[in-house]
């Protein structure tokens, strides 16, 4: 049985009668009830901090990752195939059967998407990032992999966007691996770098 004793000074005192057994239990359960909205509340809101710290590093390191792919395809081994965000916005475009939008629209919307998916995929590492036990950039790197073998072995080619990387030259596979390679150090250095700010 709990008793509540409104006399005292300090506010409502709560007295708790039976076995030490019961009370230990009487204890620990109103205790609970007095934590767990603001212990919900502190995890909810550390959550939205890992969202964001996440997002915003993938976002940033969209850009580095770009110019290393960009430096592979157009420099180190030229070719004047569409970057791979390019390609990926133009088979939409087809399949939609909106050829008809202007090539500068196709490309805005091409980078937006690119970087987009760069703040997702970063939103989500900075989710799981903490429960890994690795230096930073060897974790964001080994990310990095992860997300290029989901998305070019895995999502674009099972919704006929792209062909899987098995059947794409050589070229295009370095390019894009070493870019996801960079894009993940990044992210994961940035992450551990705003973890402690």
């Amino acid at each position: 049985m709990i008793f509540a004793n409104s006399k005292s000074t300090q506010g409502p005192s709560i007295h708790y009668v039976g076995s030490p057994a019961a009370r230990g239990t009487r204890f620990a359960a109103a205790h609970w009830a007095m934590c767990r909205v603001p212990c919900s509340l502190v995890l909810e809101s550390q959550v939205m901090h890992n969202l964001t710290r996440g997002g915003f590093a993938g976002f940033a390191a969209t850009a580095p990752m770009t110019i290393v792919m960009a430096a592979v395809e157009r420099v180190l081994m030229p070719s004047q195939e569409p970057l791979p965000p390019e390609q990926i916005t133009e088979n939409l475009a087809k399949r939609a059967e909106l050829e008809g939008v202007g090539e500068r629209k196709k490309k805005v919307a091409s980078w937006l998407a690119h970087f987009g998916y760069g703040a997702t995929t970063g939103a989500i590492y900075g989710l799981v990032a903490e429960r890994v036990r690795a230096p930073a950039a060897l974790k964001g790197a080994a990310y990095g992999l992860g997300i290029w073998a989901a998305s070019y072995l895995g999502w674009l080619p099972a919704a006929g966007i792209l062909p899987p990387a098995t059947r794409q030259s050589r070229r295009r596979n370095v390019s894009l691996v070493a870019a996801h390679v960079i894009w993940g150090a990044t992210t994961g250095l940035a992450v551990d770098r705003l973890s402690h700010r």
